[in-house]
């Protein structure tokens, strides 16, 4: 966590790893490091592909596109974990239900942010959708404001458009315009689907 709030993502990833590795299944603790490690990822992909864009050599924005893609799909890979290893819990591994809940809340909130960069950034692993079908859908689930949930949906069209995969992406664009007739980005979303 100190290096977490250091903004030195490199450590902090190679510490949350180590945390993880300490007791993989432990359900008390490596779905909180999964979850900030996914943190931490985001925010190195972030930091990489805005570097990488002013990029002048093709060879370089290449392999720091790769980096950010595999930052962003690690991420997803642990927060889908943590998810999953959250809702497979029993339900005396935990003293306080609100402290699942509140790792529950987080491990979708961080999956919808990593993809939702994955989509802005056009660094989509297709390999990944799958957990962006499962796990978008449970933060929509979990989300009480239509706003937000309506930002989600649009997510998961956008992944299914950058992906390449046009017919899931206009039907979720379509959702999203069902919910916000007005909404441009649907709309554009949709056309270009």
């Amino acid at each position: 966590n100190a290096a977490f709030n250091a903004k030195n993502w490199d450590i902090a990833v190679v510490k949350y790893n180590e945390g993880v590795a300490a007791a993989p299944d432990f359900v008390g603790s490596a779905p909180v490091l999964l979850n900030n490690k996914g943190a931490a990822l985001r925010e190195r992909a972030v930091i990489r592909y805005n570097t990488t864009i002013k990029a002048t050599d093709p060879a370089a924005k290449v392999e720091g596109l790769k980096s950010v893609k595999a930052d962003l799909a690690e991420a997803a890979d642990g927060y889908n974990r943590s998810w999953t290893m959250l809702n497979n819990a029993a339900p005396t591994d935990f003293t306080d239900p609100k402290v699942k809940e509140s790792q529950i809340a987080a491990a979708v909130a961080g999956a919808r942010d990593t993809f939702r960069l994955m989509a802005g950034r056009e660094q989509v692993d297709e390999t990944k959708l799958d957990i962006a079908k499962a796990m978008i859908p449970a933060y929509i689930a979990s989300e009480t404001d239509a706003a937000k949930k309506e930002s989600a949906l649009l997510i998961l069209a956008d992944i299914y458009r950058v992906a390449g995969d046009s017919n899931n992406a206009i039907a979720e664009y379509r959702k999203v315009l069902e919910a916000s007739p007005e909404n441009l980005d649907a709309m554009s979303g949709l056309g270009l689907s």
